[in-house]
């Protein structure tokens, strides 16, 4: 008779304990947090909507590329061009490649000696759309 006793209320308690059920939780405070958390994705889902800015590259640069100074491109051995930027604040001086990210909505896509070539991305509605900046670069004459 004891073993019977021993079995009947592990048996009631085990399809509580595995469907979650705890009768000590208020059902009502229980849907609250529930619509609590369905409202705070609804936000969320919406800023990701309105947001003109999508996050798409990681940045190599610090700073916003309108902060630094462009000092001149570079020509490699192997026919590619470089790009020398140069910090005003601390001197430090940097070289981009074409396909550097440069914001998280921009990156360099053609580096010749006269101009840069950036594709920024802006999104509206649920598009995603390429502009394209050029900043020409002044001529300077060796010697």
């Amino acid at each position: 008779m004891k073993r019977v006793l021993i079995v009947i209320p592990v048996l009631f308690s085990l399809p509580s304990l595995a469907s979650g059920f705890d009768p000590f939780i208020n059902p009502i405070k229980k849907l609250e947090i529930e619509r609590q958390k369905q409202k705070a994705l609804e936000v969320l889902k919406q800023e990701q909507l309105t947001s003109s800015i999508p996050r798409m590259f990681k940045p190599v640069i610090k700073k916003s590329f309108s902060e630094y100074k462009i000092e001149g491109t570079m020509a490699l051995p192997s026919g590619k061009t470089i790009l020398v930027l140069s910090d005003p604040e601390t001197g430090e001086t940097i070289l981009l490649k074409e396909g550097d990210a440069i914001a998280v909505n921009a990156k360099i896509v053609k580096i010749s000696p006269t101009k840069v070539v950036v594709y920024e991305y802006e999104k509206k509605g649920r598009k995603i759309i390429k502009k394209i900046k050029t900043y020409n670069l002044k001529e300077h004459s060796e010697g």
